[in-house]
C-alpha cells in the first residue's frame, strides 16, 4: 500500500501461475471494515452499516477463505458480490457465494464478454459507464470506475470513499511488462487508463 497525496492506492498483483497450488491463505485489515483475503492473489470485503460486499471471489479455494474470513469478523450479510473484469481466475469462486443469496455485479462490457464456463455465475445486475457509485451507508459510498478497454472487458476500479482507498486489480503489476497475450487486452490503452488513475 502506498500513500500519495493522501490517497491510499491499494495495489494487487496477480502473476502467472495463478492455479498453482496455494501458498498459506492470510487475512490482513487494511481499515477497521475494510480486508483482504488471500496468498499472492487477493479478494477484499467491505463491511458497512448494514452489509458485507465482496470484490473479485477469485477461485473456490480463495472464496471459500474469504467467506470464512468474513464470518470470523462479522455476522452481518453478505449482499452483493463485484466483479472487476470477465477473467474466469477472478470470478469462478462466485458460486461460493451464491448460497448467501447475493446480488453478482459487474459493468455491463464484463458481462457481454465472460466466456462461457459452468464454474463462473454471471452477473445478475450490471452498471454501465463511466463511474457508477453504490451507497452502502452514511459516509460509506463505493464509487466504481471504468476506463475503457485495458487489461480485461469492463475493468471496474473500486474507491473507497470512506478510506480514500482505491483497489486496483490486474491493471497494476510491478516488476512486470503489461500482459501481451490477452486476446481482450489493449496495451496502449491500459497506459492510459494508469495515467487518468493517478
Amino acid at each position: 500500500m502506498l500513500v500519495k497525496k493522501g490517497i491510499y492506492l491499494i495495489f494487487l498483483f496477480f502473476g502467472f501461475g495463478f492455479n498453482l497450488q496455494a501458498q498459506e491463505i492470510k487475512t490482513i485489515k487494511v481499515k477497521d471494515n475494510l480486508y483482504f483475503v488471500g496468498d499472492r492473489t487477493f479478494s477484499c470485503f467491505y463491511i458497512t452499516e448494514k452489509e458485507v460486499i465482496v470484490i473479485d471471489p477469485l477461485d473456490s479455494l480463495r472464496a471459500t477463505s474469504t467467506l470464512s474470513a468474513i464470518r470470523k469478523v462479522t455476522k452481518k450479510p453478505i449482499t452483493k458480490v463485484f466483479y472487476s473484469h470477465n477473467h474466469w481466475d477472478h470470478i469462478s469462486g462466485g458460486q461460493v457465494f451464491n448460497k448467501e443469496g447475493v446480488d453478482f455485479i459487474s459493468h455491463i462490457e464484463a458481462k457481454n464478454n465472460i466466456t462461457p464456463n459452468p464454474k463462473v455465475i454471471t452477473p445478475t445486475k450490471t452498471w454501465k459507464g463511466n463511474k457508477k457509485t453504490y451507497n452502502l451507508g452514511k459516509g460509506q459510498d463505493l464509487e466504481l470506475f471504468y476506463f475503457g478497454s485495458n487489461h480485461g472487458s469492463g475493468m471496474t476500479v473500486f474507491r473507497f470513499a470512506e478510506h480514500n482507498a482505491i483497489f486496483i486489480i490486474d491493471l497494476v503489476v510491478p516488476d512486470r511488462v503489461l500482459y501481451a497475450y490477452l486476446p481482450d487486452a489493449s496495451p496502449r490503452n491500459w497506459v492510459k487508463s494508469l495515467r487518468k488513475i493517478q
